[in-house]
């Protein structure tokens, strides 16, 4: 009977069967503040962040054994692209099995009817303090397993009911210092914060911890024994392999792909608001005076800078058009490759401004002058980490 026992027990470990986890260990995930953060945006490498790589960092998490909780704030702007990207995120939220998602003003400027739909679309609960008025279902308590969720505002005490152990707060961390101070039942305590905690600060039992902002990280918990043994920061970086997804993050690249579908059917860039301005002259007009600078411009990555755009199904998407054309805020600005073709890409007038006076009369029409502040429109600390003027410039210098 016992080598009937070892047999089976190497039969398993051979083919790669895992030991069921204990009844009592449970994984507790926080993520979120997404701000309509859909991707991860820039040109510069490693960015971090994106829907599919969330996706792909819970491949393999068993929702029997785990609590996933959003910070919300899941677009939070008024126009029409931003109630596109919260329900694409939305609909990934299903994919993730988020449980509970915190409600604040920000998820409401839609409406409450709005916010509504957008949990029955991710299968989830709005858990909140926020007032809604009738019509919308919220939570202000919720429970899983072993685990007891509140939610704090920070303008008012948080009652704490017997059996809560994790609460989630908009305030940051010293109001989640207060929290574990006043309430040492606590285990966990989230708060906002444009940082990662990636190692938790503890208050005697309780863990506080902050996910970030914008979608780019998440913290992992892990429960056993009646406590947290660990809670790790997780940074959404390239490590995240999305050339080989797995099936829940195939489906939210799927998701992308529809919304982007959705910016460029709905024609959300012809719907742009756009200024009066100087005419624009295009490159080309530019070349045959400045031959040197037109040599260095072909060879940089501006020359192509829209089709960076385009191979990743962004062409039209109108929140990323403005760093990759000329003009898109003017109305004698780019439209499109063939209404305007001179027009894509970056560049001579996407840093000097409108030359077409200058074209005409290049002796007294003067371009305006660039520097660091030029090119800190498009290459800041969110699109390019990693920007460095001084060694960016020598490779288009002119």
């Amino acid at each position: 009977m016992k080598l009937l026992l070892w047999l089976v027990a190497a039969l398993a470990v051979g083919c790669g069967v895992a030991a069921p986890r204990p009844a009592d260990t449970w994984t507790v995930v926080i993520m979120g503040d997404t701000q309509g953060y859909l991707s991860p945006c820039g040109c510069t490498s490693p960015m971090t962040g994106g829907i599919v790589r969330r996706a792909q960092a819970l491949d393999g998490l068993d929702p029997a054994r785990s609590l996933v909780l959003d910070m919300g704030r899941l677009s939070g702007g008024l126009t029409r692209q931003d109630q596109l990207k919260a329900e694409a995120l939305a609909e990934s939220m299903a994919y993730y099995r988020v449980d509970a998602a915190l409600l604040s003003e920000e998820d409401l400027r839609s409406g409450p009817g709005f916010a509504g739909n957008l949990a029955a679309l991710g299968k989830f609960r709005w858990i909140g303090r926020v007032f809604t008025g009738p019509g919308m279902e919220i939570l202000t308590d919720m429970a899983k397993g072993p685990f007891g969720v509140t939610v704090d505002d920070p303008s008012q005490p948080v009652a704490v009911q017997p059996g809560t152990n994790i609460v989630l707060t908009t305030g940051g961390q010293d109001r989640a210092r207060k929290l574990a101070t006043e309430h040492p039942s606590l285990r966990l305590v989230a708060y906002r914060s444009s940082s990662l905690t990636t190692k938790p600060v503890k208050v005697g039992q309780t863990l506080l911890v902050s996910c970030g902002e914008r979608g780019k990280a998440l913290v992992r918990a892990e429960w056993s024994g009646g406590s947290f043994k660990s809670a790790t920061g997780i940074e959404l970086g390239p490590g995240f392999d999305v050339s080989r997804p797995s099936p829940a993050a195939q489906e939210v690249a799927g998701v992308f792909r529809r919304y982007l579908k959705r910016v460029e059917g709905e024609k959300l860039v012809e719907a742009l608001p756009r200024t009066d301005s100087a005419s624009y002259a295009g490159s080309a007009a530019c070349a045959p005076c400045h031959a040197a600078a037109d040599a260095a411009w072909r060879k940089s990555g501006h020359a192509h800078a829209l089709k960076t755009l385009e191979d990743k199904g962004q062409g039209r998407d109108p929140e990323c058009l403005p760093c990759h054309v000329v003009g898109l805020d003017s109305k004698v600005g780019f439209r499109d490759r063939v209404t305007t073709p001179g027009l894509a890409d970056v560049g001579c007038e996407s840093c000097h401004g409108p030359l077409q006076k200058h074209a005409t009369a290049p002796a007294t029409e003067k371009p305006a002058r660039v520097g660091p502040d030029t090119c800190a429109k498009c290459h800041n600390l969110e699109h390019s980490p990693g920007f460095d003027f001084a060694k960016a410039w020598p490779k288009i210098a002119h």
